[in-house]
């Protein structure tokens, strides 16, 4: 397995020191087992680095590439560190071959002159080499062009060809991607391990939280639209009450104008009809004043006679009394059915109709 990071030029002379397994390196790992740090070797590279120093090979390159006119940036990519990691099925005698073969791969790929360092770590889980390249092109740092995509896609597979041809046989240089990524887990240092572990954690406990967060919220936004609706309903049954209420108050409103106009039409009738009480009551007086002087002048017979044509009959205690007062010995022709208020009711409409001639006749 191999991989590649780039490093600005505030980091690259730390990671050399790293490299060379340095005491003055600060990234230093908790992985590291010092006891076999004495394990570690150096390859050697290429005659025409002059035996300099990875570090001192940097500069140099920086002080080329701003001879060219124009300064190096603060922020370029200075070097590429390539990493590669002996394969499982690699024979342990052949460790150093296979780390050899590589750098030759890799200063055909780059450059002789650009692999400054080639550092074998087997104080570490698993042996690997960094192989310190510098990104430089016609005396200039480019970093971007010099490994670009396409070099990173085809890197493994060109790699494996290259040391099966150069070793006889093939190795697995390419490992799935869980075993990759349990051996770059393996690199992490152990303190930052166990805070991204601890902040995975918090960020769990904190989905955890923002879930039932969530939930209790839908809760209430149903809780919510239940009660919107019943409000819904409360408001569209207090308007179909108030337009009832609407529709009373017009309708009683209307029969108060009706009851009004009918207590107008009272008020202005009430003298007309007091005036017709006290003229019945005048007429009442002259009509049983006539009655009784018909019947004072022996007229009993003719009465009754005359009560039946206009279709009014004479109640018994009427015709008894005028017999005893006029002394009649014969026998009276009337209607002991028919009462006092008939025999009234019967005269008046008679005498309404103008059929009072037989009281002023007889």
């Amino acid at each position: 397995m191999a991989h590649m990071k780039k490093t600005k030029m505030s980091g690259a002379k730390q990671l050399m020191k790293h490299n060379e397994r340095s005491r003055l390196s600060t990234l230093e790992r908790d992985n590291v087992d010092e006891t076999r740090t004495r394990q570690n070797y150096e390859l050697e590279l290429s005659k025409k680095l002059e035996n300099l120093g990875h570090e001192e090979l940097l500069d140099r390159a920086v002080e080329h590439h701003n001879e060219l006119g124009r300064n190096l940036r603060s922020d370029a990519n200075v070097l590429c560190s390539w990493v590669v990691t002996a394969p499982q099925d690699l024979e342990p005698e052949r460790e150093r071959e296979f780390f050899e073969n590589t750098k030759e791969f890799l200063q055909e790929r780059y450059g002789e002159e650009n692999l400054i360092g080639a550092y074998v770590h087997k104080d570490e889980t698993t042996p690997h080499c960094h192989y310190e390249i510098l990104p430089v092109k016609e005396g200039r740092f480019n970093a971007h062009d010099f490994v670009d995509r396409a070099d990173l896609r085809s890197f493994h597979s060109d790699l494996s060809e290259h040391i099966e041809r150069t070793m006889g046989r093939e190795y697995r240089i390419e490992i799935p991607e869980e075993e990759r990524g349990e051996r770059e887990l393996s690199k992490v240092p152990h303190e930052y391990l166990s805070q991204a572990q601890a902040e995975l954690r918090n960020i769990d406990s904190e989905l955890a939280e923002r879930g039932e967060r969530l939930e209790r919220l839908r809760q209430r936004e149903q809780s919510e639209r239940a009660r919107a609706d019943e409000l819904d309903r409360g408001m569209r049954e207090a308007r179909e009450r108030q337009s009832e209420a609407l529709q009373g108050e017009r309708k009683l409103h209307e029969d108060r104008e009706a009851f009004d106009k009918s207590l107008r039409k009272a008020q202005e009738a009430e003298p007309r009809l007091l005036r017709q009480r006290e003229n019945f009551k005048e007429r009442i007086e002259k009509l049983w004043d006539r009655v009784r002087s018909f019947m004072q002048n022996n007229y009993v017979q003719p009465f009754v006679d005359r009560m039946k044509e206009l279709g009014i009959g004479v109640p018994t205690d009427i015709a008894q009394e005028a017999v005893r007062e006029q002394g009649i010995d014969r026998e009276i022709d009337y209607e002991p059915q028919v009462s006092r208020e008939d025999m009234i009711s019967g005269v008046w409409n008679s005498y309404d109709r103008g059929d009072d001639d037989f009281f002023m006749h007889r």
